[in-house]
């Protein structure tokens, strides 16, 4: 009994197979970069650059006094990075200690909490922010709980 596997191929067969394989996807990946980099979205001198922070919810209690503080604290959340026309230029979601850090060009945006669909909380108004070639901007939010 005979039978053709794919092993059986010669190695130059493999190689054309495995540089083919690889190709699909690597073109059009470096059509992607090229394009961004044409357009004036990203270069290379930019990549030192972005919004770096953190995100917060508060109240954390219903009921806060001097001896039981509710500070706010750290949540895992998802934002919205929006251009000045108020383009939606990339979403992220931040690490379960709240933090977070963007790459992004310089430029002028506005940081915007997604809420969960159906949910009015958290919420908290929109961040302006700045990003300057060569330096992440620090961002720190707090968006509301509606716990009262």
């Amino acid at each position: 009994m005979h039978t053709l596997t794919s092993w059986n191929a010669p190695p130059s067969a493999k190689t054309k197979t495995r540089d083919l394989h690889c190709a699909r996807w690597i073109r059009p990946a470096m059509v992607v970069a090229l394009l961004l980099a044409s357009c004036g979205v990203w270069t290379p001198s930019e990549i030192g650059s972005g919004i770096a922070g953190t995100v917060s919810i508060g109240p954390s209690c219903p009921v806060e006094s001097l001896d039981h503080p509710c500070p706010p604290r750290p949540i895992q959340a998802l934002l919205r990075v929006l251009d000045p026309r108020g383009h939606e230029i990339l979403e992220f979601e931040t690490g379960p200690d709240g933090s977070f850090r963007v790459p992004l060009p310089a430029g002028t945006y506005t940081l915007r909490l997604v809420t969960p669909q159906g949910s009015p909380f958290p919420r908290g108004p929109d961040q302006e922010l700045v990003v300057i070639a060569g330096r992440f901007t620090r961002v720190a939010l707090t968006f509301d709980s509606g716990i009262r």
